[in-house]
């Protein structure tokens, strides 16, 4: 499934050092993504595409910057730039104290370009439903802006032909909750039933 390796994880990062985390042009996407891994597009062309995202996301200035990793399940995150007791003499710290304020996108490290990238949209959308509603979080809602987010990114990105295995990815799994009520409310929506049809033509780009 192209979707179902990312997550998010909410946390909180001082002010100065957001600055440390996401300047720079290839920061913002940990800069992990090189080489290709047998799909069609390149890990190169992926991370250009999510340094975007990154950028506008940091650039909205609503005080949670986005930073995006790769990972195995299991592995632990690290955030970039923070040692413990590197800043005076190791042997006088007894303690640490570091308010972290990022909203995370970790994606599963092994996993080929094409589906980097259509998790990556799909965790975006739930991103920017959680920046829209803080503290009023629905899993169903949010879910239904993960799916559109992904379908309409794919599209925006020329990649039409990814959004219908994106569609035909929840569909398959609608059995289950929260993708069954997701996909429920999604019957009117028009994207949505553009390519969960599956009738497109041969020969698209994916």
């Amino acid at each position: 499934m192209l979707f179902t390796f990312g997550w998010i994880l909410l946390a909180h990062l001082d002010g100065v050092l957001w600055l440390l985390l996401f300047e720079g042009s290839e920061v913002g996407v940990a800069a992990l993504l090189s080489g290709s891994s047998g799909g069609t597009m390149t890990r190169e062309e992926v991370q250009a595409i999510l340094q975007k995202y990154v950028n506008v996301w940091n650039s909205a200035n609503h005080g949670c910057h986005l930073w995006v990793a790769l990972a195995y399940p299991g592995d632990a995150i690290t955030i970039p730039d923070i040692t413990f007791g590197m800043n005076k003499d190791p042997h006088q710290v007894a303690g640490m104290n570091v308010r972290v304020h990022v909203q995370l996108i970790v994606l599963r490290e092994d996993m080929t370009p094409e589906s980097l990238l259509t998790t990556f949209f799909h965790e975006y959308g739930h991103a920017c439903y959680e920046r829209v509603h803080p503290g009023a979080f629905n899993e169903v809602d949010s879910e239904v802006a993960a799916i559109c987010s992904s379908l309409e990114l794919c599209v925006a990105e020329g990649f039409e032909e990814l959004a219908y295995r994106e569609a035909k990815s929840v569909k398959e799994i609608a059995a289950n909750e929260p993708y069954r009520t997701a996909v429920a409310k999604l019957a009117d929506n028009e994207l949505w039933r553009k390519y969960v049809s599956g009738e497109h033509a041969s020969g698209q780009s994916s």
